[in-house]
């Protein structure tokens, strides 16, 4: 991104599925999904985490693409927070906002119907669930933003969790900056924090659709080569999320950025640290399968990337998820069956837990069903 060389892999995993977030009709096409290699490099001059070997050719985001969150508790309560946070802070009521990639269009809808303000989302991905809603003041684009896209007259363009799919986050941010005009406008970006892919070993965030990892550092200088001014960073939902803000008018005077930490020391032992944590799971998880039946709750991409990469991963014959549409479907690479957690039953004696950010959530699912079982933290 910096044009400056990168450093030697520190991180490799080999032949995981490419998609993590497309879930398969049947066990036998889920077993064949197509698969890629993820060797990750830091850049030391802007921080930016990528992955070599990725290629673009062998991923599409259409209605099939299912990564909503939002049938959690723990999950709405963020987006809960996050939106009146930006209805406040902007003063969006009445206004018009746009957003680049709002999936199955949960927030944006969210988002306007709490501020009373319009909407326009641009995601081949969404399939018509959020019609509707808002009043009908939101329009949805099913179509990845482009050049030719118009945002109409926002003053708050929103960008959570698209650009680390992405091979040339300046180019797509420098078509966003065009897109916005000479007016002033704010663009909220959010994306998964390197920090703490990095400081936590989050390895089931690895995932091959996520080319880019995200520094403070390495957000910041991308939205300043696309002609953007940041002003203010984050982080949220337990660390795991860093969120910037930036604007278009160069003449208001920038917040102050704050410390910005550089994981450079800290990448240095990652891949031992993951191969540390893959081998730790691989021999515990043969000994849980040998005391009872096991769960993974979770289906989405942690959920997905822990199956396939640790021993015995398609051993475990129960993946539960709160997401109805995930139902039936059937894991990439394993090929587990999906179930929701009213189908469990007292067979299963343990459950690793894919997020610690849902333990207490599923905690109390599970005894609202009666069942009682040990919850683990993968």
């Amino acid at each position: 991104m910096c044009a400056r060389a990168a450093g030697e892999p520190f991180a490799e995993l080999r032949d995981v599925p490419v998609h993590t977030n497309v879930l398969w009709p049947t066990a036998e096409a889920a077993r064949a999904a197509t698969r890629g290699d993820i060797s990750l490099v830091l850049c030391g001059g802007c921080g930016l985490i990528w992955n070599t070997r990725f290629d673009p050719d062998v991923l599409s985001y259409d209605a099939e693409y299912e990564n909503s969150l939002h049938f959690s508790g723990e999950f709405r309560r963020y987006t809960e927070e996050l939106s009146e946070r930006l209805i406040a802070t902007h003063e969006l009521r009445g206004k018009h906002v746009a957003e680049i990639g709002p999936g199955k269009g949960e927030f944006l809808a969210e988002l306007c119907e709490r501020g009373n303000c319009s909407g326009i989302g641009f995601d081949p991905s969404y399939g018509g669930e959020s019609d509707g809603r808002a009043g009908g003041r939101i329009r949805f684009i099913r179509d990845v933003f482009g050049a030719t896209s118009d945002l109409g007259d926002a003053e708050l363009v929103i960008c959570r969790h698209v650009l680390e799919h992405l091979d040339d986050p300046v180019g797509f941010l420098s078509t966003a900056r065009r897109a916005m005009g000479e007016r002033a406008a704010t663009v909220y970006v959010e994306v998964p924090a390197a920090e703490y892919l990095i400081d936590e070993d989050a390895i089931w965030d690895l995932i091959y659709p996520h080319v880019t990892c995200f520094t403070a550092h390495a957000l910041r200088e991308a939205l300043e080569r696309a002609g953007f001014h940041p002003r203010e960073h984050g982080y949220a939902f337990g660390g795991q999320y860093l969120w910037v803000e930036a604007i278009t008018d160069p003449t208001r005077s920038a917040a102050e950025w704050g410390a910005n930490r550089f994981v450079g020391p800290a990448v240095d032992k990652f891949g031992e640290r993951l191969a540390s944590k893959r081998r730790l799971w691989s021999e515990r998880l043969p000994q849980l399968l040998q005391e009872g039946q096991v769960g993974v709750w979770g289906a989405g991409a942690k959920g997905t990337m822990f199956l396939n990469v640790v021993a015995a991963g398609d051993m475990v014959d129960t993946v539960v998820d709160v997401n109805p549409r995930k139902h039936g479907k059937f894991v990439p690479g394993t090929g587990q069956r999906i179930k929701g957690p009213e189908s469990l039953d007292a067979g299963t004696r343990t459950m690793l837990v894919m997020n610690p950010l849902y333990v207490d959530e599923i905690a109390v699912t599970l005894r609202d069903l009666g069942l009682s079982l040990a919850l683990l933290t993968a």
